[in-house]
């Protein structure tokens, strides 16, 4: 054979080795990567969603305190009364929203800055409104919610 046949046959066996060694290897790092994650999926399900419980996190009644109800008070008011809202005009889906969408501690917080500012309840306010013919209050969740929280 001449030399450069010889150092031909090298290099390739040499890359057939490399690139066979790698797939060996990269299989065995693949399956312990499968077998971590089917080892425990409720511990991997924790890790992926977190535990609910994180020391850093501020807790409600923190979150409430550095809440200002000022805009979200106006916000209902001007929804619920108010010469600029037209008539038949409903605000179910916002209002609701609001309302959902704050913990506890804040829409106590903006329960009692509702009253204060406007003097009447807001559960009073949702209650007073108009309901669309037929379909019974709309505002039916945010009074329950409110009322649950012994805000009526």
């Amino acid at each position: 054979m001449e030399e450069k046949t010889k150092k031909t046959l090298i290099i390739g066996v040499s890359i057939l080795l490399v690139t066979t060694g790698l797939y060996f290897v990269s299989k065995v790092i693949v399956g312990k990567i499968k077998a971590n994650r089917a080892q425990d999926p409720a511990d991997t399900l924790l890790n992926e969603q977190g535990s609910g419980t994180n020391p850093l996190a501020p807790s409600e009644e923190e979150e409430a305190k550095k809440y200002n109800p000022a805009s979200d008070a106006k916000y209902l008011y001007d929804r619920l009364y108010g010469w600029l809202k037209p008539p038949f005009v409903f605000y179910d889906t916002e209002i609701n929203g609001l309302i959902s969408k704050l913990t506890d501690a804040k829409l106590k917080k903006l329960a009692q800055y509702y009253k204060t500012k406007y003097k009447k309840s807001l559960y009073v306010a949702l209650d007073d409104e108009w309901d669309a013919v037929g379909s019974g209050n709309l505002y039916q969740g945010a009074m329950n919610r409110l009322s649950s929280l012994g805000y009526r």
